[in-house]
């Protein structure tokens, strides 16, 4: 049913209060996995950012996204969020990623399932052919998260 105006969609709003089971419930129950924020933020941007895998996964499996759009979007979101909150803890050295991760203050503990929404992302088709605001490539961002490896074991290295 469409939503009145003024209104949020039920999957959005589940999925920006975090709250992965009833985002996966409303996905089940037929909710429009195309949905989108006010911002034009789609649902699987929203996921990927916050890190809910599950619900990445699902939203992939619906093929409910243009990986060309929508996948490039999201993995642009979550690689970038990954990039700010590696300067606020002061663990992007160049290298790896520090012991448990990088914590994440607004969704929690530290956020290993960011890198792996990284990986669905990818091997779902989103593309590593972009540049940050900087002129850093996406690629390059990537290895310096610490994500070089998961690329590699994914087959998605150069």
């Amino acid at each position: 049913a469409p939503v009145p105006a003024g209104q949020k969609p039920h999957l959005i709003a589940a999925l920006e209060a975090q709250h992965t089971t009833g985002a996966l419930v409303l996905l089940e129950a037929g909710a429009d996995s195309t949905a989108s924020n006010r911002r034009g933020d789609s649902a699987l941007k929203i996921a990927a950012e916050t890190g809910s895998l599950e619900v990445v996964e699902k939203l992939i499996e619906l093929e409910a996204h243009r990986v060309a759009e929508a996948g490039d979007r999201a993995l642009r979101a979550v690689l970038l969020k990954l990039d700010k909150l590696a300067r606020r803890s002061g663990e992007a050295t160049g290298g790896g990623e520090a012991p448990g991760g990088i914590a994440d203050p607004d969704t929690g503990p530290p956020v290993p399932r960011h890198r792996e929404v990284v990986r669905v992302l990818v091997l779902a088709g989103a593309s590593l052919d972009w540049k940050t605001e900087s002129g850093q490539e996406a690629r390059s961002l990537a290895e310096r998260l610490g994500l070089a490896e998961l690329l590699q074991r994914s087959g998605l290295d150069r």
